[in-house]
């Protein structure tokens, strides 16, 4: 259901109303495609989220743009509505003693694990949003090779992949507004980021010696990442907390057949691997390891 304000015809100035039918197919939908939950709680966020999109392209109301959706054989109408319900909220160092155990303990061990020794370090981070958990990745290695915590010939290569391509689009540009470094050390802020000029006066940029370690890809996470081989530390953190439990399993299964037998999968505080089936042990609270033999 669409009201418009009044005094206008256009549907760009609608507000849409979501029925509970609407919602329900809505939440049918979502959960097929992209596994993600979308509970009662959310219908208002959903309505929202999905007003904005409608008024900005001009959608009359939900049955055009179900219809949209069904008829788009691109399938570009169903991301742009899987776009708009992802939630993407990120930062810098966020949980950041993982990236200290990172480079402390994980990286070095998985260096003198193998004979000769690994020179390259291969990192997916699985739904990266907007790119600050790669970047500090990246930052806080080459961090470790100034303090000769790992060897300075070791290359690192970090994969990050999320379901939004809109998303991606802002990690790939490297461009964040200023305030989201203002708590950063002011050497990390000299040595990795540089201040834009003119109308990005108000922004920062990651340094190219940055840039060049990371690449960004759309990927849904309900199926495996095949085409990189196996990886050597996962972080896919703060993601399944929108995902039901056969999701989890699916998902788990997916992260696990992308890592060999010194891997390490890293989640987020507030998320368990509990009742989940999987080839890992606990090496540390939210840190796993391949289980050795399998």
């Amino acid at each position: 259901m669409a009201e418009t304000v009044k005094g206008s015809s256009t549907a760009a100035f609608s507000h849409h109303e979501i029925s509970d039918s609407e919602f329900q197919h809505l939440r049918e939908l979502i959960y097929r495609e992209a596994g993600i939950n979308l509970t009662s709680q959310k219908k208002f966020l959903a309505q929202t989220r999905l007003g904005k999109l409608m008024r900005r392209k001009q959608i009359s109301g939900f049955d055009e743009l179900f219809s949209r959706i069904r008829e788009d054989s691109s399938g570009l109408a169903l991301e742009m509505v899987i776009d708009a319900i992802s939630t993407n909220h990120t930062f810098f160092f966020r949980e950041d003693a993982h990236f200290s155990l990172m480079n402390e303990e994980l990286i070095p061990e998985l260096l003198n694990q193998s004979k000769p020794r690994k020179k390259s370090i291969k990192i997916w981070s699985a739904g990266c949003s907007s790119g600050e958990e790669p970047f500090t990745a990246i930052i806080t290695f080459l961090e470790a090779q100034k303090q000769k915590k790992i060897p300075p010939d070791t290359h690192l290569e970090v994969i990050g992949t999320d379901i939004s391509n809109e998303i991606l689009e802002k990690a790939k540009s490297g461009l964040y507004p200023l305030e989201t470094i203002e708590n950063l050390d002011y050497k990390l802020k000299k040595n990795y980021f540089q201040r834009g000029k003119g109308r990005f006066e108000k922004f920062v940029r990651l340094k190219p010696h940055v840039l060049e370690h990371v690449t960004f890809k759309r990927h849904n996470l309900l199926f495996p990442l095949t085409e990189h081989g196996a990886f050597d530390l996962i972080f896919c953190r703060n993601v399944m907390i929108y995902f039901d439990q056969q999701t989890k399993q699916k998902v788990v299964d997916n992260l696990t057949n992308s890592m060999h037998k010194d891997s390490y999968l890293i989640i987020g505080h507030s998320e368990s691997l509990n009742n989940i089936s999987h080839k890992l042990i606990t090496h540390r609270p939210t840190i796993f390891k391949v289980k050795q033999g399998v």
